[in-house]
């Protein structure tokens, strides 16, 4: 449902899970993890 560009800023979401966030940057592309984990 959410894809972010590797160009824009993280949803609003990520902001609220920063342990998550951190892994999925940490992993490669935050956005396919992110959203994965965010739901």
């Amino acid at each position: 449902m959410v894809c972010w560009p590797q160009t824009r800023p993280p949803p609003l979401h990520a902001v609220h899970t920063p342990p998550r966030r951190q892994a999925g940057l940490a992993s490669d592309q935050p956005s396919p993890a992110l959203v994965r984990q965010a739901d």
